[in-house]
């Protein structure tokens, strides 16, 4: 009795074999991608931070530049931080001692957002149950268990749908 294999120019076996080979590699995908995501994005936020932090020391040194020249070519400048940094007065100085009005109070900008990670599965949520999706693939056991699930069922969809010869039976 010839026994015919499975193939995937049926359409119902084509279907069932795609499906078996997306989602093998579609969980593979995962498996791979998101850790590298969350790495890619961990890197942005420090490159982010790292760049803030060094905008500010340039802004420091501009400003400490700028000290420099004004100290080494103008004597005012050098007098006015004397009396300032160092309370010096001289004797042939004069005082005024104004009111102080009240004014607004002054507001501090906040510090720049650091990177959020993007949210393509927003829009799904809805539709999906209240799960940590996140947390499901940064364990690595989870991730293990579905990269082998994922090899899993290729090795079912080439097992299933493999073109084998039709055996005959001597009779």
């Amino acid at each position: 009795m010839p026994s015919t294999p499975l193939t995937p120019t049926d359409p119902l076996n084509g279907a069932v074999y795609w499906l078996l080979v997306t989602m093998g590699v579609g969980g593979l995908a995962l498996c791979v991608l998101l850790p590298e995501s969350r790495e890619l994005q961990r890197l942005a936020a420090a490159e982010q931070a790292h760049v803030r932090s060094l905008n500010a020391i340039r802004q420091n040194l501009e400003r400490e530049e700028r000290l420099l020249e004004a100290l080494q070519g103008d004597p005012a400048v050098l007098a006015r931080l004397a009396r300032r940094e160092l309370n010096y007065r001289s004797p042939y100085d004069r005082f005024v001692t104004l009111a102080a009005e009240e004014s607004a109070p002054l507001v501090v900008p906040e510090d720049e957002p650091g990177v959020s990670s993007p949210q393509t599965a927003d829009p799904l949520r809805a539709y999906l149950p209240d799960y940590d999706y996140d947390g499901m693939l940064h364990h690595a056991e989870t991730r293990n268990a579905i990269a082998f699930l994922s090899i899993a069922l290729l090795a079912t969809s080439a097992g299933l749908f493999w073109r084998r010869p039709v055996a005959h039976w001597a009779g």
